[in-house]
């Protein structure tokens, strides 16, 4: 179902395809959205959600993975994890039309708004509220290990 109905949609945004993940990338860094399944389903009952990260150049070299991340269900309404169900009963092109219009209106803009440092500095400094809070200890301490120590005093702590 996410070859056939997501992935198209995705790749025309210029996302790669590698395994469960779709990744597009610039100079200024990397984008990734992650589909999970949930260890609880099942070959016939699958339930997978939306992971996203977020992976600057600057940091790079200290950390070499995405630096934030984000469950796709603590940015849709209630703020709760969300986890969509796949069955032999499910409408695929329904669920496809679904899973695209959360990409399009929650990830793709969560995505675009922390490309690179200034905006990722700009959420820690002025918007901690929208940078997952377990996380800013994190980029801090990136921030110092790359050696940006004024940048690091100005993230929250």
């Amino acid at each position: 179902m996410i070859r056939d109905e997501v992935a198209p949609w995705l790749r025309e945004r210029g996302f790669r395809k590698r395994r469960n993940q779709f990744r597009r990338g610039d100079d200024q860094g990397w984008q990734v959205v992650g589909f999970q399944a949930s260890q609880w389903g099942s070959r016939d009952d699958v339930r997978f959600t939306i992971n996203l990260w977020v992976g600057v150049t600057e940091l790079e070299a200290v950390e070499p993975d995405a630096q934030v991340q984000q469950r796709v269900g603590a940015l849709l309404r209630g703020g709760e994890d969300h986890w969509w169900s796949l069955d032999s009963f499910t409408d695929a092109s329904a669920l496809g039309a679904d899973l695209r219009e959360v990409l399009e209106s929650v990830c793709l803009p969560w995505l675009d708004a922390r490309r690179n440092l200034d905006q990722l500095m700009a959420f820690a400094r002025d918007s901690p509220d929208d940078f997952p809070s377990y996380l800013l200890g994190r980029f801090q301490m990136l921030l110092e290990r790359a050696g940006r120590h004024d940048l690091a005093s100005e993230v929250p702590a």
